[in-house]
């Protein structure tokens, strides 16, 4: 598969696929007469390899994806709904089942899912297709098994045996070849010997063969293995005694189990004592092993050390054990019914027990050795990589027999899952061990509680963390073991930081100092950075650059590359408001150079955030959708609601207000359980598309939420950018004053503290708010010196923004003039960033009351109305202000005519909304 192709994750195959047109035909047909087909037939028969053609054949048919879940290394049925959901490339959030996160990523999608080797777990595939047939109406199942799944409305296919020649034919080669089992063995022939030549003769004897095995393609390709050292005389000879043995002169009546394990078993016969010892041994093994994973596990006093590879390279030779090169690493893997095979025999010989420890024992071992180079040696990653079903299989087997080995285990990898982008699969493991040792109080399991809590932080289940974290702290207290007792303190501090950041600071000094007591470097930087994180999520940019550069210096010294890319992106995040974005794109592209799975979003919403910024919505929509993907993938929960966020900027800059608002929404209300910080941007977020929909009032609510959140942070300059917005809302209703001094706040704001990407909205704030006070010169020069300031920092307003500036500037040319206009906009836009902020402080151009709105209402005018919101009648107005009743009929029509309202009704209720908001 390659890399940019996400809608299948059907294997590639290795080896041509031979014949079989008829069947997949009349399969095709069939896929589109049925939603549940399952291909039954003996193990050996290619229901496997014709099921994934089929599915490749037919992909264009399913738009929503084609997805194939291998059950035949999944041994517990408890974890096939998590392979299911790894398969389709999705990952639950917190309080969802791995089956719901698939059924509801398909409910709406055109899909096709294959479900391959079935017959060991049929009860549990049966319930599941049943679910996802139920809940996703559109999506098609395909399954292979040994036997129906029993499920209403499935439709059952039993594959045939390949093709054979017909029974009299000894003709040419070329005729023969028209039998689909012929074209199989002679293709797997020429690869195992180039030189194997296909005379008339040859041809005839492939076909005995071919129907000796009753056409059963893994038996053909075992026999065609064989042409490496026997000649095809011997073969067939050999293949008709031993059928003959097996069944009692009658081989058509044979299930053609019976004839697989006959081949198998032939080939089983011819091996010496000690390769039947390394075959049966290498059953244990999952997803593939290495020579010195063989050598630890299977020798022995029986078995000597030094023979393995001998042993083994025969049993590459005769077809039993495959070589797979994976770059730098050779590794060795068996086709799944050989390794069926080998556990059965391993069994028969009393030794399944011994070999589990032993290959236990041996991964136990290779965890622990590589555990200290993780995240500065990519090789040692690359290895774990590549063993990681048999690393989990050995979790699971000491889980049930040595609970502590599974907790070394887990302990050793926990650090691998969050490189690699496992933050949810790690924790499941973790459970399982920590499951095992329920009531034990040991540093070990302080560790794993520790690691579950951590992983499952950035997998978004902040409740776990806490609840690991809280059950971990007093148990590492008392046994003295400072270790976790600082790696816990970080965790509750990274936590604690997410609603309160000024009060994680004394817990992240108190797991740093500690972590420096005892020599946890990995600790000591993480606390360090996590430090500077909590003090950007305070606005405090200087201190936080600090702690970070002191944490760099560690990681960088020991090659973490993980903390040194949480390094560059948080640097970025200092650095952003300050408006230097090329200096901050080349940190954030750092970030996302050598992120992790659980980086990954958070650089690529950041550079989203660039993108936008620069009038490249689109692009910052693509980076935005893939990388949520990956997220949902890998499982990395706490990065998606900023994916979110970025996804609603992206639509608002792009024009499309009310999909803007809709992901808006979503993100703020993820962001209110978790990070406060991203809640209060998310909010100025809504508070700016609601003011350009038009709907003040929910604009005025989220502006007003975002004021409070962001002062309870004491971040400053997300206080003066919620102040730039509500000086907006309040602009767009006419409240000049207000809005006027709401936004030399935030101005003055963000000169003090160079926050310089947010000047020009407050410039476009101020420009607005002149020209409704009809100082239009002012206004003028205002636009110029924001335009002049967006090209300094290369800044691109919303489309939606360009049009009502648009429209300013008309009104502006309107009332001045193109000449007057166009001199004053000149004017403004020969001022370079730090002389406009000056003149926009410093400009009060004298104006004349508008004609209109509420701040063309006299004093007396605004009396009038304070008094007619109270409810007084005219009489009792003219008796409170010693003025005649026709003095305030007059003066109430010339309000009516100035804010355009019909009726004293209309009057107070606009007198009532213009009230100020209690204080929050």
């Amino acid at each position: 598969m390659s890399d940019d192709d996400v809608s299948t994750n059907l294997p590639t195959q290795l080896t041509s696929f031979v014949g079989r047109d008829r069947e997949l035909a009349e399969l095709d047909e069939m896929l589109l007469l049925t939603r549940m087909l399952t291909m039954t037939g003996a193990g050996g028969c290619g229901k496997t390899r014709l099921a994934l053609q089929l599915a490749a054949n037919t992909r264009d048919r399913y738009p929503g994806g084609v997805w194939c879940l291998e059950l035949a290394s999944i041994t517990d049925p408890a974890l096939i709904e998590s392979a299911l959901a790894t398969a389709v490339g999705v990952r639950p959030l917190p309080g969802r089942t791995p089956l719901e996160a698939v059924a509801s990523h398909l409910a709406s999608r055109r899909a096709l899912v294959v479900f391959d080797n079935c017959e060991h777990v049929v009860e549990t595939c049966r319930q599941l297709a049943a679910e996802l047939l139920r809940g996703c109406p559109e999506l098609t199942v395909l399954a292979t098994s040994r036997e129906p799944l029993g499920l209403g409305g499935e439709t059952t296919w039993r594959v045939p045996s390949m093709s054979l020649p017909p029974g009299q034919a000894l003709e040419t080669a070329d005729l023969l070849r028209q039998s689909d089992a012929v074209r199989l063995f002679i293709e797997r022939a020429v690869k195992v010997r180039p030189n194997f030549a296909v005379t008339d003769d040859v041809a005839r004897h492939i076909a005995h063969i071919c129907h000796d095995l009753g056409g059963i393609p893994l038996a053909i390709e075992l026999a065609a293995a064989r042409v490496r050292i026997l000649s095809i005389e011997r073969i067939a000879t050999e293949l008709g005694d031993r059928f003959h043995l097996l069944t009692g002169g009658e081989r058509g009546a044979l299930p053609r189990l019976q004839t697989l394990r006959a081949s198998v078993d032939w080939s089983h016969d011819l091996l010496d004592p000690s390769e039947r010892t390394l075959l049966r041994r290498c059953g244990v093994f999952h997803g593939g092993f290495t020579l010195d994973a063989c050598e630890a596990v299977c020798a022995d006093d029986e078995l000597d050390r030094f023979a393995v590879l001998d042993r083994l390279t025969s049993l590459v030779d005769k077809s039993l054990v495959l070589v797979e090169e994976r770059g730098r690493l050779t590794r060795f893997a068996m086709l799944e019914t050989i390794r069926q095979y080998a556990i059965e025999r391993l069994a028969q010989a009393g030794e399944t027990s011994r070999i589990r420890d032993r290959h236990a024992d041996a991964f136990l071992a290779l965890a622990e050795s590589t555990a200290p180079t993780l995240g500065s040696d990519v090789e040692s990653d690359d290895v774990l990589r590549a063993d990681a079903a048999n690393l989990h299989a050995a979790i699971d087997h000491t889980a049930r027999v040595e609970p502590e080995k599974a907790l070394r285990l887990c302990n050793a990898l926990a650090y691998w899952w969050l490189l690699t982008g496992q933050p949810e699969e790690g924790p499941m493991a973790l459970t399982r061990a920590l499951d095992a040792t329920d009531g034990q109080r040991s540093e070990l399991r302080c560790g794993a509680l520790f690691w579950r809590g951590y992983l499952s932080f950035f997998a978004g289940d902040y409740d776990r963390t806490e609840e690991d974290a809280d059950e971990a702290l007093p148990v590492a207290q008392q046994l003295g073991d400072r270790v976790n007792e600082a790696r816990i303190l970080n965790t509750l501090g990274l936590l604690g930081s997410m609603p309160d950041p000024g009060q994680s600071l004394a817990t992240l000094a108190r797991a740093r100092e500690l972590a420096s007591a005892v020599g946890d470097d990995w600790c000591l930087a993480d606390a360090t950075q996590n430090i500077g994180w909590a003090l950007i999520l305070m606005g405090e940019r200087d201190a936080a650059t600090r702690h970070l550069e002191s944490a760099v210096e560690i990681a960088h010294r020991l090659g973490w590359r993980d903390l040194v890319s949480w390094h560059w992106f948080m640097l970025g995040q200092c650095l952003y408001p300050t408006g230097d974005h090329r200096a901050v794109r080349e940190l954030w592209d750092r970030s996302l150079a050598t992120a992790s799975d659980v980086q990954h979003g958070f650089a690529s919403w950041s550079l989203s955030l660039l993108d936008i910024d620069s009038g490249q919505p689109l692009v910052a929509l693509e980076r935005l959708e893939s990388c949520r993907g990956r997220m949902i993938s890998a499982g990395v929960g706490i990065s998606l609601p900023f994916l979110q966020d970025g996804v609603g900027r992206a639509r608002a800059a792009l024009g499309e207000l009310d999909a803007a608002r809709h992901d808006l929404l979503a993100a703020e209300r993820a962001h209110s359980g978790a990070y406060v910080w991203a809640q209060a941007m998310t909010l100025i977020d809504l508070a700016h598309v609601e003011r350009l929909r038009g709907d003040h009032a929910s604009a005025q609510t989220h502006g007003d939420r975002a004021l409070t959140v962001a002062k309870h942070l004491g971040h400053h300059g997300l206080v003066a950018r919620a102040r730039i917005q509500l000086a907006r809302i309040a602009a767009a209703r006419g409240d000049w004053t207000p809005a006027e001094q709401l936004a030399h706040q935030a101005l003055a704001a963000q000169a003090e503290r160079g926050d310089h990407l947010d000047v020009p909205g407050s410039l476009d704030a101020l420009a607005e708010i002149a020209a409704g006070l009809e100082g239009h010169t002012e206004a003028a020069r205002l636009q110029g010196a924001t335009a002049r300031v967006r090209a300094e920092l290369g800044l691109v307003r919303w489309v939606p923004e360009q049009e009502q500036t648009t429209t300013l500037s008309l009104r502006l040319v309107e009332a001045l003039g193109h000449e007057a206009q166009a001199a004053a906009f000149a004017e403004g836009e020969a001022l370079p960033l730090i002389d406009a902020i000056a003149y926009a402080r410093r400009a009060r151009a004298t104006r004349r009351r508008p004609s209109v709105g509420w701040e063309s209402l006299t004093p007396t005018e605004l009396d009038i109305v304070r008094h007619a919101a109270a409810g007084l009648t005219n009489p009792e107005i003219a008796e409170r202000m010693f003025i005649s009743r026709g003095t305030v009929k007059v003066h109430l029509s010339h309000i009516y005519a100035k804010l355009g309202l019909r009726n004293r009704s209309e009057v107070a209720a606009e007198a009532i909304r213009r009230q100020p908001p209690s204080p929050a």
